[in-house]
Parts: C-alpha cells; sequence; structure tokens
C-alpha cells in the first residue's frame, strides 16, 4: 500500500525554466473521532510519512539538481521557495522533504578564519561545552553541514496562494454541501454494505449507523491501519479499501457539486502560478524582475482537499482504479514551465510522475502553451476575473482592506523582527524617539486647541469681523 510512485514517466531537457509543486503531507496520525481511544498526538506526522517526503526530495534531486540543472546541489533561499499551512504535519513535510532535496553534508556552511571565539554566545558557555564544540564542529557552523530551511508556515485567511477562507461564498457553500442530506442519504443507499461492516467493527450498532456518522471515523481509522496498529473487529485490506472508496466519494461530492465552488478554489492558486510562470519569462527575455520572483522551485505543501481540486481539473483520478480509491499521503502535482526549440514557452503537468493530459483549451495535450494554459486557467478558475471573483465571494472593499491590512501586518512583523536581530540597540533608540516624538505631537495639538478656545472671535465686534462701517 505504498503511497509515492514518484518515477517519473517522461524525460527531463536543459529546457526547463520553473517548476511548481503542490503536495500533500506524508502519513500522519488520525484526526477526528477515534473508537479505539488511540494514544497518540492528533494529525502529527509518523515516521512512515517523514520517510515518505525525504524519498520524496531524493527524486526531486535527481530530477531539478542533477538532470535539469535548475536548482544548485546546494541550498540557496534565492532559488527555492517552501510554503505550508500552519499545521505540523506540513511543516514537518516540508523539512523531511528538503532533507532529501539537499542531504546532509551537501551544504558547505563554514566559519570564516579565526571567528570561533565571535561564535560563542554572550550567554555564559562551560568551558567543557566550548571546547567540545570546538573539537566537533571545527570550522563547521552546525553538525554534518546541517542548513535550517526558510520554510512560510501561513494561517488559512493569509494565504494568498489557496484563499478558500477569505471567500465567503466558498466557506458557506462547503459547510452546506458536507451536511447536505442528500448526498448522505445516496451514500448511505451506495454503501449499505461497507457502513453495516464498519458499524460491527467499531462496535456501533449497524442499524443506526449511517454515512453522516461514519465520515467522522474514517481518518482515525485510515491513519491506524495505515501505521500497522492493532485493529480490532473485522478490519480487513478490504473493508478498508471499501471505507475509504466511501469516503473520498463523499469527499469528491463536496467538491464537484458545485462547480463555481471549484473555480473560486482555484483562482488564487492559477493567480499565482501564472504570475511566476510570466516573470521568469521576462527574465529569460532580458527584463528585470524583483527578488521576490527569482525563485525556480515554488514547494507548496497542504492536505488532501487541494489535490482533489487539481484532479478533478485534469480529470484524473489521484488513485490507480485497481489499487486504491484514495489520495494517498505525499500525493504531488508538478507544474513545469519549459521553453521547447521552438522558441515558445510551454506548461506540462504530473501527478505522482504520471503525465497528465490538460484538458480545454489545450485540447489535452501534454504540453500546453503558456497563453493557452492562461486561457485554461481562465475557463476553469476566475483567473484575469477579479470582479467576477470579488462578485462570487462577496469581497467589499473593505474587506479587501483587511486582507491586505492582515497581509502587510504579516510582512511587517516579519520584517521588523529581522529588523530588530540586525540592529536592536539602534532600534531601540529609534523605537523611544518615535514614542517622545509622538508626545510631544499630541501634546502640541492638545495645547493648541485649548489655546484655540480661549480666544474665540466676537461675531458682534465689527474690527473682528473686518465689517466696513458707512
Amino acid at each position: 500500500m505504498s503511497s509515492l510512485a514518484m518515477e517519473f514517466d517522461f524525460d527531463i531537457s536543459n529546457d526547463l525554466v520553473m517548476v511548481f509543486e503542490i503536495s500533500r503531507h506524508g502519513a500522519r496520525n488520525g484526526k477526528g473521532m477515534d473508537p479505539f481511544q488511540t494514544q497518540w498526538d492528533q494529525g502529527e506526522l509518523t515516521n512512515v510519512g517523514r520517510r515518505q517526503h525525504y524519498i520524496m526530495g531524493q527524486q526531486i534531486r535527481q530530477r531539478y539538481v542533477n538532470q535539469a540543472k535548475i536548482l544548485s546541489p546546494y541550498y540557496s533561499p534565492s532559488q527555492i521557495y517552501i510554503k505550508t499551512t500552519n499545521d505540523n504535519e506540513t511543516i514537518e513535510s516540508a523539512y523531511s522533504q528538503l532533507m532529501g532535496l539537499y542531504p546532509l553534508g551537501s551544504n558547505k556552511y563554514h566559519l570564516q578564519p579565526n571567528t570561533s571565539q565571535e561564535a560563542t554566545p554572550q550567554f555564559n558557555v562551560s568551558n567543557d561545552i566550548q571546547q567540545k564544540s570546538m573539537v566537533d564542529l571545527q570550522d563547521k557552523a552546525l553538525p554534518y553541514d546541517f542548513m535550517p530551511f526558510k520554510i512560510l508556515a501561513t494561517q488559512p485567511l493569509n494565504d494568498a496562494f489557496m484563499m478558500t477562507k477569505q471567500c465567503e461564498f466558498v466557506r458557506t457553500e462547503m459547510e452546506n454541501i458536507k451536511s447536505s442530506q442528500e448526498i448522505f442519504n445516496n451514500l448511505d443507499s451506495k454503501y449499505s454494505t461497507t457502513l453495516y461492516s464498519l458499524a460491527e467493527s467499531i462496535f456501533r450498532d449497524p442499524s443506526n449507523f449511517r454515512s453522516s456518522e461514519a465520515v467522522k471515523f474514517i481518518d482515525s481509522l485510515y491513519a491506524r491501519y495505515y501505521d500497522k496498529q492493532e485493529m480490532y473487529g473485522q478490519f480487513t485490506p478490504e473493508l478498508v479499501h471499501d471505507m475509504m472508496v466511501m469516503y473520498y466519494d463523499y469527499m469528491n461530492q463536496t467538491i464537484t457539486k458545485n462547480p463555481t465552488v471549484l473555480k473560486a478554489l482555484l483562482t488564487q492558486t492559477f493567480n499565482k502560478i501564472i504570475q511566476k510562470f510570466t516573470k521568469q519569462i521576462e527574465k529569460e527575455n532580458g527584463k528585470k524582475i524583483s527578488k521576490a520572483d527569482q525563485h525556480k522551485f515554488f514547494m507548496y505543501i497542504d492536505h488532501d482537499d487541494v489535490l482533489m481540486h487539481f484532479s478533478n481539473l485534469y480529470n484524473h483520478m489521484l488513485f490507480h482504479p485497481e489499487e486504491v480509491r484514495y489520495v494517498p499521503y505525499a500525493s504531488v502535482i508538478l507544474l513545469e514551465l519549459h521553453r521547447l526549440s521552438d522558441g515558445k514557452y510551454y506548461v506540462n503537468a504530473s501527478i505522482n510522475g504520471q503525465p497528465v493530459a490538460q484538458p480545454g483549451p489545450c485540447n489535452d495535450q501534454y504540453f500546453c502553451e503558456i497563453h493557452l494554459f492562461e486561457d485554461l486557467a481562465r475557463q476553469y478558475s476566475y483567473y484575469d476575473d477579479s470582479n467576477g471573483y470579488e462578485k462570487v465571494c462577496g469581497l467589499t472593499p473593505e474587506s479587501k482592506y483587511q486582507i491586505k491590512m492582515s497581509a502587510w501586518n504579516q510582512s511587517y512583523q516579519y520584517a521588523a523582527g529581522i529588523l530588530r536581530k540586525k540592529v536592536n540597540p539602534y532600534m531601540r533608540i529609534l523605537e523611544l524617539y518615535a514614542v517622545l516624538m509622538l508626545i510631544i505631537i499630541l501634546a502640541w495639538i492638545i495645547y493648541a486647541n485649548l489655546r484655540g478656545r480661549d480666544h474665540h472671535q466676537n461675531p458682534f465686534h465689527p474690527q473682528e469681523q473686518n465689517v466696513e462701517m458707512t
């Protein structure tokens, strides 16, 4: 039951320009209701999940470092941008993948000569620890040339790449669909045998066990099964398979039941992908681009629903129909920008290493010319139609302002934190000076207002009104 089949079915050449990766976290502990009261931290990545992303990182290194050579063998924040949701399982998946992409010993971060004393913190460090670090590290910054990676973990409200939480329509509609009695009635009828067996296995009354209750248990049950923990009752591989078929039938219905929801969900993702691809094309054609647009590899790690959005777009099921029927852990979608021999730019897509034909304006071709890829985005999302997106999502000028302010506040806090670390003593002085100036200005305003009240003009005094007497 392996979830990682990433040996690519197509070759890479030296025409590659940029890559977008959208992947699911690795295997993790379950979430939701657990009939067996498993002793675990809900949602935390398991050792299996860590290895899944580590191996994925090795495959990514082989393809984009060794073959395509768009990435340096050494980690560089200017080349690769790593973004995750603000969840432990996605953050740790990113770290695991990066350790495969940039293995220990591949980074050369050494101290400059005669700086070992400066590398000792002001904290009172004992002599034995100082001596041991000198012997163990020598001129290395960290053991084994380890490099801390720069990962941006974002709260859903501030996630400019997957902005579902900012769209009131999407939130409301998905909540309504997920609780739709019509969907549950359909599942009850379609999977009655599975529900009966599942109820017996978790010691529930089969006569009253419905799909609306079953979906609350399935995540924890599958995680426990996947991690090879002891299962009670009649948990056979066949039952687990049927259970997951039912669960992802439910998930797919919540996504595909309203096509407008899917369009809204994909909008910001397409916006970001095409924006970054366009900047790289401009750079290739000699135009200067900002530092923020220089990255050759964009890694985004999220949850299974995000991959389902794209798999539905490509009419591609994220499973082999004769093996498993659910989104595997550590699944990955790669979108690559190429410049082919005709001088034109093309986008190709793969899911778990298998190329997928791109629909709509791309005419089911594996390589879709960039302007046709933009047409595909227009057809399947609100790309290039901000008015349409804002109308659907009910975004008012006030809410857009709040979104921008939230993003600005997040970036300001980050920048201020960096600045404080670099010029901390001077920053304190500047802050005190700014506070003092603000107090002075406020005091002056209050004084001016009070003084003005003491010298009101007399409207009946002819000289004060400059009235000419005749």
